[in-house]
């Protein structure tokens, strides 16, 4: 292995766990709560009505140092309804998440609630308010998939990818 290559193993051994550990794009809301921990939730895409919306959690105490949990009880609900309450294990790598769709638009809780060995660290009641989603009406026609940067970028690495092949089996085998 030469040295460019040892440089570039460390660097990404250095930089992977940042990646792993932190909130996506750095979009979260967070609360204080009145014993002084402070619990933060990361999201994926700002909650839509229809749209998967993954959350991550953490919590922090006072000094904003991470605080050791083993388990965290979710509750997604609007009024009286319930559309989701369960237990998440603390992720053993990686964040502890939660994947979830909302059915409509309008004011949601999330209520959150933090264990240790069976005893409640520290818990809060989020109000979220998913929007409706929106439909674009003005693109149409053949390229309108590809419209969405990601589907974008896709064909684009997918033509290139194409091309590039063509060339060299072309030159390789006459």
């Amino acid at each position: 292995m030469n040295a460019d290559m040892k440089y570039l193993a460390i660097a990404m051994l250095l930089l992977i766990p940042g990646f792993v550990l932190s909130h996506a794009d750095g979009k979260s809301f967070e609360a204080k709560t009145p014993d002084g921990y402070a619990i933060d939730i990361g999201y994926s895409e700002l909650p839509q009505a229809g749209i998967a919306t993954t959350f991550d959690f953490n919590v922090r105490d006072a000094e904003g140092k991470a605080v050791s949990f083993d388990q965290i009880w979710v509750r997604i609900g609007k009024g009286p309804a319930t559309y989701v309450a369960t237990g998440l294990a603390k992720a053993s790598i990686g964040k502890t998440v939660l994947t979830y769709r909302f059915p409509g638009s309008g004011t949601y809780e999330m209520e959150v609630r933090f264990e240790r060995d069976g005893k409640s660290l520290a818990e809060h009641t989020f109000s979220l308010n998913p929007q409706a989603m929106q439909i674009d009406t003005n693109t149409g026609g053949l390229l309108a998939p590809l419209s969405q940067p990601g589907l974008l970028s896709v064909s684009v690495a997918f033509l290139l990818g194409g091309a590039l092949t063509y060339l060299f089996l072309r030159r390789k085998y006459g």
